[in-house]
């Protein structure tokens, strides 16, 4: 346990660092992100041997403390500085050891070992000229020993040769697409690199005002504008003759600037990518020839390279991500179109087969950005597409026509007797392989074919076949060797589907840890609700949800889904390997049939169960003023300007909000609860009667907080800027309700619980944007954060078992959504400050702390606890009694400031081993203080 001068250190080390998650730290930090994790994994073990998993927090804010001169250290050796590189080495180092000096002194690592372990980490971050270089002036200087300097270089060399062994070999190297617009608008380009290594808005400014004197590529882009508005009169009188809703038709909602915009950023994305692209021509045409003779395959080297690929790509995306999040914030000031930079189907284009690009024309601007550097790694259709056309000038087209315009217009052009270049089922098979197993620490992997082919030729087209995969995996403990199967089958639309099953999906399962989640009785009632009104489904008596995600199925597990199970098989995508989960429950389904029947009979549609008396006219009035209340907000909200559409949803602000106020009038009623029958209409049922629960009762503060946190997991979206919650069409057509009355519904239960988080300094009231065919809710970060920080009791016991047992999986697209909030929690409490008093009234000195917000230029107190000195351990020992709700709320901010908390006691006492604040002053009473100084 943590000696308490160390837990007051590292919190002061933790709120003074002011640094996000490694996944955060500023983009021009660019390859110290790499470092950074690299310098977290050598000294994490023994800082969590030294004092438990709180070591693990205390040594990543430590490391992360030193992002900046890591990044100094790193550009400095990439200009030929070495000298200077060294010197900002070792101030990295002498940083984090400042940092958390009393841990790394109970963990018995000295500084020269964290100065080490920076040099290393910096070097091989490096290309191994500059790297050899940086070790010497290393040595020369001081740093490590000449000796350890051999050492490294020979490790380095040794991993040099090993990554370029098939360029060494002779495999020719990829042919890198030559992009026009360094070459032909050098003024942007520089305007470009410079908005995307730094960001900001006086470089995004300076990249706008550019564009206007660009010449070539202010001439591409307005063509490219020109041909798509011409395209889009051309579908309007088409669908308009035949009789056709032209809401289906797509509206260019983007000017010429906007294209160059997005162009600029995508050749930028690639020009950082390609200097490390493996030849994925020369690969698969090696792997095949091997395969056809009966061979196995040793394919390591292959996976060493895409892996290394794949981390550089994702380093990419996150830029992207900033820098887009950026254009739309100064998007109408600079005369952008700010919805075109939003992401809404990037991911779903990325890995797009040829047939669904048909499907994915309302993608953004920002969503083909994304796209096409995601799908570099698997050389997606869509991502070909765009580099093929790109490379023959036609780029800044590419981005404004649609992809499956965009897919014609290649197919077209690239074809060899009919055939689409670049097609072939084991090419995909083989690079959705490598792009599952780069999210796997490998040793080893060998492929044994398990089909007969009489050529290469036979085999690359193969649309049936299995291969054998025999894979040594890096566990914590050792290495070990597990075999599983691959199988792919060409589906009649001509996608391409890899199932993976056997020794390497049972690896991947980790079903035991789902199994050893428990019900979290206090939230797993509004966990539920949350669930029903997103990611469940109710069918067969029965409670259904499913996920890929390891995280998210251990949280259905603790809201009270009895059967969560791993399926038999999974398949591999461009986003890694997927093992589909289960949840199913029968007594969700009861709790989802009492709350429907509830509601129906409060509201006098059904004879109440038991014959107790319902208050049917006061639910019907408060119905009534539910109306009146969203019906005012919206009003508000459009005259705020916090209310706005997409062309593509085809209508105005005006009538969106029009329709969200008649879509109040429409649900909020009896005659909806006698439509909307709970079993018969299900997939509006388990919509509609989780939120007029809400509305017709009253719930506590962290019970709607826990529904929302449910929500926000299964429909939402995290971003530092805004949290996003997605409305889309119920799952059904036969009842005449759409996106908007699930919107009004929404509207009526925030507005009815605003007043209740007021008292915070919060508004939980959202922003409105209207899609073609979904509606955003999005939320300040601030209120969200409090939200989560009341309900989000179940994730961060989640999150604690999950980093001990299985690791911080940035492949998990729960734990990175759980990270994210945990995150948004501690911003949220960035402001709280601390009042305290010992009393020493009692047989024992007491510690008594209140955490307080200033809200309106009065002090409002969030939670309260009181420490003491525990016997015989001495430690100290924080002890809350109370509702369990403000028990949560507390832990949340402990955890927000590092602390960690312990199992608690059954509703009412939860215990917590916690870091004081970094505005805890020294103890002045002589009985407390003796023992401060023991501990």
């Amino acid at each position: 346990m943590l000696p308490a001068k160390l837990v007051l250190n590292l919190a002061r080390g933790v709120e003074g660092a002011d640094t996000p998650p490694i996944r955060r730290v500023e983009a021009e930090h660019g390859v110290a992100l790499r470092v950074v994790a690299m310098i977290e994994r050598a000294l994490i073990p023994a800082a969590v041997s030294a004092v438990g998993v709180v070591g693990a927090i205390a040594a990543h804010d430590a490391v992360l403390s030193a992002a900046t001169p890591i990044a100094a250290a790193i550009a400095l050796a990439n200009a030929d500085q070495f000298k200077e590189a060294v010197k900002k080495a070792r101030e990295a180092a002498e940083r984090i050891y400042e940092a958390a000096k009393e841990l790394w002194e109970a963990a018995k690592v000295a500084l020269e070992r964290i100065i080490e372990i920076v040099v290393e980490a910096i070097a091989r971050a490096l290309d191994y000229v500059k790297a050899y270089w940086f070790v010497l002036a290393a040595a020369a200087a001081g740093l490590i020993a000449y000796s350890l300097a051999q050492q490294l270089d020979f490790s380095l060399w040794q991993e040099h040769v090993a990554f370029h062994a098939s360029l060494i070999a002779g495999i020719p190297q990829f042919k890198k697409a030559e992009l026009p617009l360094k070459e032909k608008a050098p003024a942007v380009w520089e305007a470009a690199e410079r908005f995307w290594r730094h960001g900001g808005r006086e470089a995004l400014a300076e990249l706008v005002d550019r564009l206007n004197n660009s010449g070539w590529l202010k001439e591409q882009a307005v063509k490219a504008v020109e041909a798509v508005k011409a395209s889009e009169k051309r579908m309007i009188s088409r669908v308009a003759k035949k009789g056709g809703s032209l809401e289906s038709v797509r509206r260019v909602a983007f000017t010429w600037r906007d294209v160059a915009v997005a162009y600029a950023l995508a050749e930028a994305a690639y020009r950082h990518l390609a200097p490390h692209m493996p030849d994925i021509e020369a690969v698969v045409k090696e792997v095949a020839e091997k395969l056809a003779r009966g061979e196995a395959v040793d394919v390591y080297e292959h996976y060493r390279q895409f892996r290394h690929f794949a981390e550089r790509i994702r380093e990419v995306v996150w830029i992207l991500r900033a820098r887009l999040a950026e254009i739309q914030t100064y998007a109408r000031e600079l005369g952008l179109a700010e919805e075109e930079f939003e992401l809404r189907l990037a991911e779903e284009l990325a890995w797009a087969t040829v047939n669904e690009l048909n499907k994915l024309g309302g993608a953004t601007l920002a969503d083909k950005i994304v796209a096409f550097t995601l799908g570099l790694e698997t050389d997606s259709a869509y991502g070909r597409v765009v580099l093929w056309l790109a490379e023959r000038g036609e780029g800044v087209r590419v981005m404004a026509i649609t992809p499956r315009t965009a897919y014609v217009n290649y197919r077209t052009k690239n074809t060899e007797g009919g055939v689409s270049v670049g097609e072939e089922p084991l090419r995909a098979v083989f690079l959705k392989l490598l792009a599952g197993l780069t999210t796997l620490n490998l040793e080893g992997v060998v492929l044994v074919p398990k089909v007969n082919a009489s050529s290469v030729d036979e085999l690359l087209n193969l649309e049936k076949g299995a291969l054998e995969i025999i894979a040594k995996v890096r566990t914590s403990e050792d290495v070990k060797e597990v075999r599983g199967a691959a199988e792919w089958e060409k589906k009649r639309e001509g996608s391409i589907t890899v199932f993976v099953k056997g020794g390497l999906l049972d690896f991947l399962k980790r079903e035991e840890f789902v199994q050893g989640i428990e019900k979290d009785v206090g939230a797993a009632h509004c966990f539920a609700l949350g669930w029903l009104t997103t990611d469940a489904s109710v069918r067969q008596r029965t409670v259904i949800a499913e996920t890929t995600s390891l995280f998210q199925a251990a949280l259905y597990k603790a809201s009270g889904f009895e059967e969560v199970k791993a399926e038999d098989w999974g398949t591999a995508t461009g986003a890694g390997f997927k093992v589909y989960y289960h949840g199913s429950s029968s007594g969700l389904y009861q709790r989802y049939l009492k709350i429907a029947n509830g509601v129906r009979a409060g509201l006098g549609v059904v004879q109440p169960l038991g014959g107790e008396s319902k208050e049917v006219e006061g639910n019907l009035e408060k119905l009534a003023k539910a109306k009146e209340a969203v019906k005012t907000l919206v009003d508000k909200l459009l005259a705020e300007g916090r209310i706005s559409v997409h062309p593509a949803a085809g209508m105005s602000a005006e009538e969106a909000a029009e329709r969200a106020k008649k879509a109040a009038e429409d649900i909020m009623s009896r005659e909806a609860a006698e439509k909307i029958d709970p079993v018969e209409n299900a997939p509006y049922g388990r919509v509609y009667y989780p939120l007029m629960h809400l509305l017709i009762n009253d719930v506590s503060e962290a019970e709607l907080a826990q529904f929302f946190t449910a929500a926000i997991f299964g429909d939402g979206t995290i971003n530092p800027y805004d949290i996003r919650l997605i409305l889309g069409e119920f799952d059904s057509d036969k009842l005449p309700y759409d996106r908007f009355h699930k919107l009004a519904l929404w509207i009526a239960v925030i507005e009815k619980y605003r007043p209740v988080f007021e008292k915070y300094g919060v508004d939980i009231t959202p922003r409105v944007y209207v899609w073609g065919d979904a509606v955003n809710m999005r939320f300040n970060p601030k209120a969200a954060g409090l939200l989560f920080a009341l309900g989000g009791g179940p994730i961060w016991r989640i999150y604690d078992k999950y980093v001990r047992e299985v690791g911080q999986s940035l492949w998990d697209a729960g734990f990175i959504k759980a990270e994210d909030m945990l995150y948004l929690v501690k911003e949220a409490f960035k402001d709280v400050k601390v009042r305290w008093h010992i009393d020493e009234a009692g047989e024992r000195p007491v510690l008594r702390i209140r955490f307080v917000k200033n809200v309106g230029g009065e002090e409002v107190e969030v939670a309260n606890l009181n420490v003491y000195v525990k016997e015989p351990d001495k430690e100290l020992f924080a002890e809350f009694v109370g509702s369990r709700e403000r028990a949560e709320a507390l832990a949340s901010i402990l955890r927000a400031w590092g602390g960690v908390r312990r199992r608690p006691s059954p509703w009412t006492r939860i215990g917590v081993w916690c870091y004081p604040p970094a505005n805890w002053q020294p103890l002045t009473t002589p009985s407390l203080r003796g023992r401060w100084r023991r501990l």
